[in-house]
């Protein structure tokens, strides 16, 4: 039988843990400037009878906030996560990364809803 593995030293991985959550700020602050100045025109071709969802006051609101909002939440489950274990600290990490462009990708589908004539 092998002994089981020790548990890293409390410091190990902090540096990359770092650079992974100011990448996730970065990409966070993309998404959410994108989402604000592009895919606000999503309802342009919009008429008065349209009823798909982009066309919608709801719609239009959505689009972008939720990359914004989104970003935040991920970068702050990163965030919080950093200070956790080391084998914790990349699934919070990862998780943060899932939230963050997961808002983005919702903002994108509802952008791109079918009626939308881009």
């Amino acid at each position: 039988m092998t002994p089981p593995a020790a548990d890293p030293p409390p410091g190990s991985g902090r540096a990359a843990a770092v650079a992974a959550v100011v990448v996730l700020i970065i990409i966070s602050f993309l998404t959410s400037a994108f989402g604000m100045l592009v895919l606000v025109f999503a309802s342009d071709p919009c008429g008065d009878q349209d009823t798909h969802f982009v066309c919608t006051v709801t719609g239009q609101n959505l689009i972008p906030v939720v990359p914004f909002y989104a970003g935040a939440a991920g970068v702050l489950v990163a965030l919080v996560s950093c200070g956790r274990k080391p084998g914790v600290r990349g699934k919070g990490i990862r998780l943060g990364y899932v939230i963050s462009i997961g808002g983005f990708l919702l903002a994108w589908i509802v952008a791109s809803a079918p009626g939308w004539s881009g």
